[in-house]
């Protein structure tokens, strides 16, 4: 969803407007104290009730599949990559490593947290601690 990765309060998305707000009840909650996506969801303005779509980001749920299923890193990965490009229709150009595919990758931490994107083998993203 377009909201993914923005703050607290509310947000245009098209012609729909979007509050994101804490996915629990809690009084005097703050940015600074949210410890993933996990802890905030997306409804419709006015509709608290209404859920506007996901605010998760896909290495959260990698790691979230992976939590509650206890299933390999292997499968968690293969969930979030293969598996959606050839329900797509557009695996192996997406979804695949190999030759020919469009080099879109991501690089993720041992915890599964993202350290950079590729993208058509160009470097879109990168955290501080890789490439250095």
């Amino acid at each position: 969803m377009a909201a993914t990765g923005l703050g607290l309060g509310t947000h245009a998305l098209g012609t729909t407007s979007v509050d994101i707000v804490p996915a629990r009840n809690v009084k005097d909650i703050s940015e600074a104290s949210l410890q993933s996506n996990n802890d905030i969801k997306a409804v419709v303005s006015g509709m608290p009730n209404v859920l506007a779509g996901s605010v998760i980001t896909m290495d959260q749920c990698v790691r979230n599949l992976k939590v509650y299923t206890d299933c390999s890193i292997v499968y968690a990965l293969m969930a979030a990559s293969t598996h959606p490009a050839r329900c797509l229709g557009i695996y192996p150009k997406k979804g695949s490593l190999d030759i020919g595919s469009d080099a879109d990758f991501v690089l993720l931490d041992n915890d599964l947290h993202v350290q950079a994107t590729i993208i058509k083998g160009e470097i879109m993203y990168k955290t501080s601690q890789v490439f250095n």
